[in-house]
């Protein structure tokens, strides 16, 4: 595997964790604490950005997006898809 290729899944995969540990900690203080007046809408705001991103991420990693970078590996390392459709 070349060094460039595990570089990039690592930053990705620390991307992800970063990203989805920031939505749960936000959730999690927006729980156990009462958000200041005349910030809601801007918390709010925020979670919901945060919440987008969790589903990217998540579809990208567990969805079709997943599926088609093995594709992508596989096709790379043997020049041929393994399994064409006839």
């Amino acid at each position: 595997m070349k060094w460039d290729k595990v570089m990039r899944d690592v930053f990705f995969y620390l991307v992800g964790v970063l990203f989805l540990l920031g939505f749960f900690a936000l959730s999690s203080f927006i729980i156990y604490h009462a958000v200041p007046a005349g910030n809601e809408q801007l918390i709010g705001g925020v979670l919901e950005t945060l919440k987008n991103g969790a589903i990217l991420i998540l579809g990208y990693f567990y969805g079709s997006s997943s599926g088609s970078s093995k594709k992508t590996d596989i096709i790379a390392k043997n020049g041929k898809d393994e399994n064409p459709i006839q």
